[in-house]
């Protein structure tokens, strides 16, 4: 990854420039580019999603910085058209432009981390999987090369929630989300989504809809928002005390500020303007780095 193509992955410009040479946009009119998702790894990943429109229907075009040894392999990886086949589903090939200077496009729901995304988004696919009959798929949210969340709607009307994800161990949320749930099933101070199933093959988890509003969404006034917050404090009392179930390994400060130096060396390298200050704040954190100690529970990276 050079600065040029990072830059190029923020730049909207660059995106309406040249997401017409998708060839599967050629001849349709589209709206500028609009910055809907990043999602970035410092040093190793560093991608960006536009939807060409402000309609829930707009084409989402992903931006992803690569060297050129990545974006021939993903090319090859998709270089072969299907499109002649006749096939309903999007052919690989034409949702996938390599720009010039070390970025790739891809036309959603076509993904170079994710190859059965598109998959995920097939009702008859999933309703055959699941053994159940699926209406309509979705998308809910999405980190271009890290994962999508999916809503399932039955032919009842009832709601199912799916995730596709890059997993090192495949089918490891479902067990943390399965243990959670059995852990907590019981307990009326918090409810937790019921696993439905793991679809191996198709990498994705599913899971019942819980009732309720997201505590970012809610507008609320000053004695609500005392009660809100207090029902928060009691559910998350209750996850702490689930023994941990993911088996993975605990986050301390000093990994905290290894991840910070990190971004900072890539902002450093994004806008240089901004690197001296970015380190001299960096090593001013690590002065202040507090002792280790042991974890009393577990929450988001620890």
């Amino acid at each position: 990854m050079t600065p040029e193509s990072l830059r190029a992955v923020l730049d909207p410009a660059v995106i309406d420039r040249e997401a017409p040479r998708l060839p599967a946009l050629a001849g349709r009119a589209l709206r500028p580019a609009v910055l809907a998702s990043v999602w970035v790894k410092p040093g190793r990943h560093f991608n960006a999603c536009y939807a060409l429109g402000d309609s829930g229907g707009a084409p989402l075009v992903s931006a992803i910085a690569v060297d050129d040894a990545n974006a021939e392999q993903l090319i090859r990886r998709h270089g072969r058209h299907t499109c002649d086949a006749g096939g309903a589903a999007l052919c690989r090939a034409c949702a996938t432009h390599r720009v010039s200077f070390g970025l790739v496009l891809q036309l959603f729901p076509v993904d170079y981390r994710l190859p059965t995304l598109p998959a995920c988004l097939d009702p008859a696919v999933v309703g055959t999987a699941l053994g159940l009959p699926v209406r309509d798929c979705q998308p809910s949210g999405y980190r271009p090369g890290m994962r999508c969340q999916i809503r399932f709607r039955l032919e009842d009307g009832t709601l199912l929630y799916g995730k596709v994800a890059v997993e090192r161990e495949p089918g490891r949320a479902f067990a943390a989300l399965t243990a959670v749930h059995e852990a907590l099933r019981a307990d009326v101070r918090v409810r937790t989504p019921a696993p439905v199933r793991y679809l191996r093959d198709l990498g994705l988890t599913v899971a019942a809809g819980v009732d309720g509003s997201s505590l970012h969404a809610l507008r609320l006034d000053a004695p609500a928002q005392r009660a809100a917050w207090s029902r928060v404090a009691v559910a998350l009392a209750a996850l702490h005390a689930v023994p941990g179930c993911d088996g993975g390994r605990v986050h301390a400060p000093a990994d905290e500020l290894a991840l910070a130096r990190d971004w900072v060396e890539q902002a450093a390298v994004v806008l240089p303007t901004f690197a001296d200050g970015l380190r001299v704040a960096a090593e001013a954190l690590a002065a202040t780095l507090p002792p280790a100690r042991p974890a009393r529970a577990l929450v988001h990276r620890d």
